[in-house]
């Protein structure tokens, strides 16, 4: 997939990986329709420079996702819907119920999304990326427990830049599954073709650790 020319929907655009993907996109010569519930200055300063000089490639609107008519409504014939799920999707992690569970559904409304679009031809990809070094996750550093980030270290930890290069390389290739991050990779690769009781074994030596320190 070739962005350049195409015309590109981002939803929370506003800050973090969404931001960066519009300011990497704008680069690559898309053109942008960029959603959120609030933009910043910094967020329209960082568009404006990436087109070099004005807003002529770019559009930002408000938009809640939680809509499903307006999130339809911007869905195409031979268009590609990119879901933003996390590894905790894939791997539950200690002190995340709430929010693997919502990722993993994440990551099964993609698996289904993909066999219902496909006569619609409209395809779909599900990006599953580790910690990624935002605002957010620092200043969740400075609350959760010992046994929490142990895994996040397992995993690793990303430059939002760095994961949404890979992001893009993922969609760029029209993968159904993008998973940033070698070590986040690695994660996957155990879960997929190691056995579950190994992968036990693994996860309660790593929580084992972390609570004695």
């Amino acid at each position: 997939m070739d962005f350049k020319g195409k015309t590109v929907y981002i939803t929370g655009a506003g800050s973090g990986i969404g931001l960066e993907a519009g300011r990497q996109l704008l680069k690559e010569g898309a053109i942008l329709a960029v959603f959120d519930l609030k933009f910043r200055g910094e967020a329209l300063s960082t568009f404006r420079e990436a087109t070099g000089v004005s807003k002529e490639k770019f559009r930002t609107s408000k938009l809640d996702v939680a809509n499903p008519e307006a999130v339809e409504n911007l869905l195409r014939p031979g268009g590609r819907l990119a879901l933003i799920a996390s590894l905790a999707g894939i791997v539950g992690s200690y002190g995340y119920a709430a929010y693997a569970a919502s990722k993993f559904g994440v990551v099964g409304l993609a698996q289904v999304i993909r066999m219902e679009w496909k006569q619609k031809n409209l395809s779909v990809s599900v990006i599953c990326p580790p910690e990624v070094e935002m605002p957010m996750v620092v200043r969740e550093r400075e609350f959760r427990p010992k046994a929490t980030s142990a895994p996040k270290a397992f995993a690793g930890t990303l430059s939002v830049e760095k994961a949404v290069d890979e992001i893009l390389k993922g969609l760029r290739k029209e993968k159904l599954l993008i998973i940033p991050g070698f070590r986040a990779k690695l994660t996957n690769f155990l879960v997929r073709f190691v056995p579950t009781s190994l992968n036990h074994v693994i996860a309660d030596s790593i929580m084992t650790k972390a609570m004695k320190n």
